[in-house]
């Protein structure tokens, strides 16, 4: 009895289950990096499905990939684990947030200290402060 080849319907079944596995294993592979390392290797390796999440999410006007991206990462993991989403498609870091420094929130996918909100760097002090002579 030969043994007969694949067809095209293993093949066509294949195709469609490797992508899904990828995007499913996303969780567990969070879960695992962030109670026993290799994030940097999870950010890298699910490089690709940020790429995608950050060119579908023009608008940002509905629910969008990135937040079910989000949300799917953090379900088993630690409360202070989440995704950052820089201002390029792709640039993506799942990262624990450290609650020991300063105040900090996040504003459009980046770290922001929150001594600088509100704060023009721009801004030079005033002619009479600046002119003003000091005691000596």
């Amino acid at each position: 009895m030969e043994r007969q080849k694949a067809g095209w319907t293993f093949w066509f079944a294949v195709a469609l289950l490797l992508p899904a596995l990828y995007c499913v294993a996303l969780g567990p592979a969070a879960w695992f990096s962030a109670r026993f390392g290799g994030a940097r290797a999870v950010s890298l390796a699910y490089r690709p499905l940020i790429w995608t999440a950050q060119i579908i999410d023009v608008d940002g006007n509905w629910p969008s990939l990135k937040d079910a991206i989000c949300r799917y990462s953090k379900i088993g993991s630690p409360n202070d684990w989440t995704w950052i989403f820089g201002n390029e498609p792709g640039k993506a870091f799942w990262f624990e947030l450290n609650l020991d420094f300063p105040p900090m929130y996040i504003e459009s996918g980046l770290i922001v200290d929150e001594s600088s909100i509100g704060a023009d760097e721009s801004e030079e002090p005033a002619e009479d402060e600046a002119d003003a002579p000091t005691d000596s």
